[in-house]
């Protein structure tokens, strides 16, 4: 990410309005204890620090996913399991070696509850934590989500040891603290990012959740097949410790809004205040609720946000156990593997950014356009992948494949339905996103339930083609909907306070001059 040049001239200082030379005014003369920063741009701080906070909300969030298969003692829930050896031991595994006995005796139902326990009252807090994030102030609901997070992951072990019921409690209570985290994130996102930019730097932002998952998955693979800190619990320890550290940086160097911050330059925030185009409305003006509930475009939102949660979290919560259960790799590479395909869901999601910011404002597709094919590539790709991994059968690598290019081309989603919020109702986003993330994350405790009363008794290949075969349905009519109906035209109700004023800023205008 360069600064771009363009962004204002000299020319551009003459023709300021008097409330722009008056913020200039004010940054410009401004110096701190952080001035030193003033040469870095404040959205590129953003965005970093705003990767960094996703890449803690999943890496401690799906710790337990790959911890789970060390904490139970599966030896003990093999008596009540039909153990159906379909696929030979990897080659890269030694089958003689020692094996941990996890501590817990926890069926596969059990577990399932554990798993899906977070997201009791993850849906919960979504639309109250975008409008608490709208009216008050985003960077702190955010803040307190990691630093909430964290702390209860360093006490997760041992309340875990306590009872099943203090370790359910506890993912509760993390559900109940993220939930607020990604509306309060689109707000900051409405407010700090370029249009001409858009694509590209919330894909970074995102990501961040992408890569905290594989650096999560990897440790948590190699602490459970190591003594270091206890085994299993150290992912948890060393995890919840950086967020702590994380948030601490994120107090001194994030702020609500461009206008906010004491060190951004004058000519940034002015190339902000004109990308977007738009001027923004009264953050305490009601949601039009009316509206947003009986708009076609909010409703296919729902639909593909819904079909890209359930496909994630079946991939997130549950293919370590397909590894381990099916494929029979041991725990460490079980964490590589399960962790891989985010490596490249990640990269792909940055590509198809920069590629979809530049086709915007190329003006070679609209950005209805756009959302529409990054996101049902972002929707076939897995749907057609899981179908291959079903005829795939044992083939170990085949499988490995497949998986990794489902989670790649999932990246495509990044630049579709995930900024079409900010599309749709910038001023608003905060609350849309609690909206369609609440309704979501519902998949969130369906998806574990679903593949723990399928395998409980029983781990075949032939239950877990039930299960690809239908996430793959759900990734593929959610992804027709929205491909069919869905838009990313700016609604006349998406700016607080101006009505159908906003039908003026319809259309592209050539300087950036359409200001409400």
């Amino acid at each position: 990410m360069s600064y771009q040049k363009e962004e204002m001239t000299d020319d551009d200082e003459e023709i300021l309005t008097s409330e722009e030379q008056e913020l200039c005014s004010e940054k410009s003369n401004y110096k701190g204890v952080l001035g030193y920063l003033h040469f870095i741009p404040a959205r590129y701080v953003f965005t970093l620090m705003g990767f960094g906070e996703f890449f803690y909300l999943h890496a401690l969030r799906v710790t337990l996913n790959v911890a789970i298969v060390a904490m139970v003692n599966s030896s003990i829930n093999d008596n009540n399991v039909t153990l159906i050896d379909e696929c030979p031991f990897p080659e890269v595994d030694n089958s003689t070696e020692t094996i941990k006995k996890g501590e817990f005796d926890w069926d596969e139902k059990l577990q399932g509850t554990v798993l899906g326990s977070f997201y009791y009252t993850y849906v919960l807090t979504q639309l109250l934590g975008g409008r608490m994030a709208e009216i008050y102030s985003s960077k702190w609901v955010y803040g307190i989500t990691i630093v909430g997070t964290s702390v209860l992951s360093i006490v997760t072990p041992l309340l875990a040891r306590v009872h099943v019921a203090a370790l359910i409690v506890v993912r509760i209570l993390e559900g109940l603290l993220g939930g607020p985290s990604y509306p309060a994130m689109h707000v900051m996102l409405g407010h700090w990012l370029p249009r001409s930019q858009r694509s590209l730097l919330s894909a970074v932002v995102f990501i961040g959740g992408d890569i905290g998952t594989v650096v999560s998955m990897l440790l948590t693979g190699i602490f459970c097949e190591s003594d270091f800190l206890g085994g299993w619990p150290a992912g948890f320890y060393v995890l919840g410790t950086g967020g702590i550290v994380w948030f601490i940086f994120w107090i001194f160097l994030i702020f609500d809004s461009p206008e906010d911050h004491p060190r951004i330059s004058k000519q940034e925030l002015i190339f902000i205040q004109r990308d977007q185009s738009r001027a923004h409305g009264d953050k305490k003006a009601p949601v039009p609720w009316k509206n947003v509930l009986t708009s076609v475009p909010i409703w296919m939102l729902i639909a593909t946000h819904f079909g890209q949660d359930f496909g994630l979290n079946m991939f997130l919560t549950e293919l370590p156990s397909y590894m381990k259960n099916i494929l029979h790799y041991n725990m460490e590479t079980n964490g590589m593997l399960s962790a891989l395909p985010y490596i490249f869901r990640a990269f792909i999601a940055w590509i198809t950014g920069t590629t979809a910011d530049f086709m915007v404002k190329k003006r070679y597709l609209s950005i209805s356009v756009t959302r529409k094919v990054c996101n049902t590539i972002g929707s076939m790709g897995p749907a057609l992948c899981l179908v291959g991994v079903v005829l795939a059968g044992c083939s170990n690598n085949l499988n490995v494949i497949l998986f990794t290019l489902a989670m790649a081309l999932n990246g495509f989603s990044f630049s579709g339905y995930m900024v079409n919020h900010l599309d749709l109702a910038p001023d608003f986003a905060g609350t849309l996103m609690g909206l369609t993330n609440g309704l979501s994350e519902i998949s969130g405790f369906i998806a574990p339930a679903f593949v723990g009363i399928l395998t409980e008794h029983k781990q075949t290949l032939h239950q877990w083609s039930i299960i690809f075969i239908s996430t793959s349905v759900v990734y593929l009519v959610t992804g027709v909907l929205f491909a069919t109906f869905g838009s990313a035209e700016l609604q006349w109700w998406g700016v607080a306070n101006h009505g159908k004023e906003i039908t003026k800023c319809r259309k592209e205008d050539e300087d950036n001059s359409c200001r409400l």
